[in-house]
């Protein structure tokens, strides 16, 4: 099997117009294979449960008053905030959705388990908005569609939800409900994005004590080049949520046949904004294509059946600091 280093060597003999966005994620992959991240001063953390179900890829709408996702015998159900009420209108919910959660959550538990300077508590401050998009990787664009009210939208969602996770057993049943965030204030705007925080305007998150533990104590390891990476390939996070849940899951496999993960299964957990099977199931094995290329131990094969999963090595070589 040809490996990343060999692939951009083979593409920079031979000039062919290729994307820069195709290099750039191989040139990734190639670091990511001969460098290790503790050497790359990549590694970051994602709590756990955030592995195993994840949030909605595109805007379930203004009218759903909840978001359920299916991982096995765990169930994840998100509750929205609410949006500034207008008079006379009905309530209208603000889902945390997309790729911007997908970089908020690992950012702030990284920090959290670091001990960075943002940190005081379960305070977590995010600094001018500048500082703050470029911890995420992102490129700063203003309108309505920009970049800048996207991160400060989805910031706001996100501390505004609150989690319920169940775990479902052989004669038992348990749980946990998480607001995640007991408080928080977002003074960002365009015109001040390169400015430091003024007196009484500080950007922050105070963390709920149950989502501050579940960062603090389940964080799993991985590979911030392959975070960076994977954003860029679209699919509203589809991607990272592959990377993020095969970096909990492979190590976990026992069985030397491997675990087969019915299609119908990873589509309740992965899929159900999709509307075919089929769909999904060409759309998932294109991007877990992607997603082998920047986690190269991982042992998954497509089956008409299922996916089969192997015992593999997680994506970072050491051994993680906290258990997920």
């Amino acid at each position: 099997m040809q490996n990343s280093s060999d692939r951009v060597t083979e593409l920079a003999a031979n000039p062919l117009d290729i994307p820069q966005k195709t290099l750039d994620f191989l040139k990734a992959a190639s670091d990511i294979e001969t460098r290790a991240a503790a050497e790359a001063r990549s590694v970051v953390f994602l709590p756990s449960v955030f592995c195993q179900s994840a949030l909605p890829y595109k805007n379930p709408g203004p009218n759903v008053a909840e978001w359920i996702r299916t991982n096995g015998n765990l169930t994840l159900r998100v509750i929205p905030g609410i949006e500034k009420p207008k008079s006379g209108q009905p309530t209208r919910y603000e889902h945390a959705y997309g790729v911007i959660p997908r970089l908020l959550l690992p950012w702030i538990t990284t920090q959290v388990i670091w001990g960075s300077d943002a940190v005081h508590g379960r305070r977590v401050h995010f600094g001018s908005l500048n500082e703050f998009m470029r911890g995420l990787g992102v490129i700063k664009s203003g309108g309505d569609s920009g970049s800048i009210k996207r991160v400060t939208r989805q910031t706001t969602a996100l501390a505004q939800s609150t989690i319920q996770i169940r775990r479902d057993g052989h004669h038992r049943v348990g749980g946990i409900g998480v607001t995640f965030a007991s408080e928080f204030e977002i003074c960002w705007t365009a015109g001040t994005a390169d400015q430091p925080a003024l007196p009484g305007l500080d950007s922050y998150i105070v963390l709920s004590n149950e989502m501050y533990d579940e960062m603090k104590h389940r964080g799993v390891p991985l590979d911030a080049r392959a975070l960076a990476q994977l954003r860029k390939q679209g699919s509203g996070g589809l991607p990272i949520d592959i990377y993020t849940w095969l970096a909990h899951r492979l190590m976990r496999v026992q069985n030397s046949n491997g675990d087969l993960v019915p299609w119908q299964a990873v589509a309740a957990q992965f899929g159900n904004q999709y509307g075919l099977l089929r769909n999904f199931k060409r759309d998932f094995t294109k991007r877990l294509g992607l997603v082998r290329s920047v986690y190269l131990s991982a042992r998954v094969e497509p089956e008409p059946d299922g996916l089969r999963l192997f015992y593999s090595d997680p994506p970072i070589a050491q051994k993680p600091l906290l258990g997920g």
